[in-house]
């Protein structure tokens, strides 16, 4: 597991990858928090509540790729 963790660091096109697919769910994420708090989709509020978690997990897999825990 935690050679597969390493991948996204090591090889710049599965990292590439990675980080697209996190950057094109986040403003899903961003428009589904919006309707359900009944705000626009223009509120910077879900936006940056979808990048809460977003940013977390990101720091979460990269320390424990590195073996920080």
């Amino acid at each position: 597991m935690g050679a597969l963790l390493r991948l996204p660091r090591t090889e710049p096109g599965l990292r590439a990858v990675w980080l697209q697919t996190r950057d094109e769910a986040e403003p899903v994420f961003a428009r589904a928090l919006a309707e359900r708090a009944g705000l626009p989709d223009d509120d910077v509020r879900p936006a940056i509540w979808a990048a809460m978690p977003n940013a977390a997990l990101r720091t979460v897999l990269d320390l424990t790729a590195t073996g920080i825990s």
